[in-house]
């Protein structure tokens, strides 16, 4: 007869409460034979209570958490921070925001600090509920407890305060983030630069742009993209083909969705010499077409009068991985109705 200890009813407690194979019936046929063990080395610890609420949070078993906390409290432990965040992470994901935010205002009064991850996951659980107000106060909890924001932390408030049109709030956030000493990265440059396009405002879009690389903060490739697409929507082919060209300086890989931005602008603007070229260097530098290429180029043969041609890129489009959508016939029904081709056009 093997002689048990803490450590082994442990580790045979974490193979019973695992993701794939949850049985809280074995777990606690094990927790008992502990609790009721003569061998003060087999009695549990903090790791055991801990792997026991991981498994009943699992199955959501809400109530038998709470019991599992008291019988830790009366063995003499205290939750320590991966209970509590554990407890204030389940409890969100169950839209239970009120008592999390008790849980979390316990664990403060007890000087425990919380996981940072599991913070911005609750702050962002908030504000998926549109609970901003409470996302707002438990960030500044959040500080006044010495628990340092990261980047993540700001770049989910930032993100929702811009999509929000709050852009004085998106704006004062990114200054508290400096003087924090927390820089902001990409993502969160990205996201105030995407969101003040889709709010019209493109030169403040812009000017965030410029102070990023003031700032010395690297942009990538998503923000080009974000810039090249509004420039090329709104008809700059000069900025966006500038930019275009800034992006190898900067390090900055071109992927199909800025070649493909810079590519309908110049046909919208006539420069069908440009896009053949643009398409070679595409091809050149190992960046692989998509379906949104093919109709451009489609188009920009089509525009100059090069319809067969055009049709021949519809047909061969299978063959090079991009099956035609919709867009791709409607395109092509367009062009030949307005050169009166009706009956191939009742075709495509």
């Amino acid at each position: 007869h093997v002689m048990h200890d803490v450590s082994i009813y442990n580790a045979m407690l974490k193979t019973v409460v695992n993701p794939r194979r949850c049985d809280m019936n074995e777990a606690f046929v094990l927790f008992h034979q502990m609790m009721s063990s003569p061998k003060e080395s087999c009695l549990p610890n903090v790791v055991t209570f801990n792997v026991m609420l991981l498994g009943l949070l699992r199955e959501q078993k809400w109530d038998d958490a709470l019991v599992m906390i008291s019988s830790m409290l009366e063995n003499g432990f205290s939750l320590d921070s991966y209970a509590y965040t554990m407890l204030i992470n389940f409890l969100a994901k169950d839209g239970r925001f009120d008592e999390a935010v008790k849980l979390l205002e316990n664990m403060f009064a007890h000087g425990i600090k919380p996981d940072i991850i599991t913070f911005n996951s609750f702050i962002s659980g908030l504000l998926k509920s549109e609970l901003e107000t409470l996302a707002l106060q438990v960030f500044a909890q959040l500080c006044w407890s010495g628990c340092k924001p990261t980047v993540a932390t700001f770049t989910i408030l930032i993100d929702w305060l811009a999509k929000k049109g709050k852009l004085k709030e998106a704006l004062g956030m990114l200054e508290k983030m400096s003087s924090m000493q927390c820089e902001p990265n990409a993502t969160t440059y990205n996201s105030i630069i995407s969101n003040l396009i889709k709010l019209d405002k493109g030169d403040m879009a812009l000017s965030t742009f410029l102070r990023m690389i003031e700032c010395k903060c690297k942009p990538c490739t998503a923000t080009f993209n974000i810039l090249i697409s509004w420039l090329a929507k709104m008809g700059k082919v000069e900025d966006a083909l500038e930019l275009f060209h800034l992006m190898p300086a900067m390090k900055c890989p071109r992927d199909a969705v800025t070649y493909n931005s810079v590519m309908s602008v110049l046909v919208r603007n006539k420069k069908y010499d440009e896009v053949s070229s643009m398409f070679a260097l595409m091809l050149e530098k190992g960046c692989r077409p998509t379906i949104v290429t093919f109709n451009v180029l489609m188009d920009c043969l089509a525009r100059q009068g090069k319809i067969d041609d055009a049709l021949g890129v519809l047909e061969k489009m299978g063959s090079k991985g991009c099956k035609p959508d919709q867009h791709s016939y409607n395109s092509m029904f367009a062009h030949l109705i307005r050169i009166g081709r009706l009956d191939e056009a009742l075709t495509v």
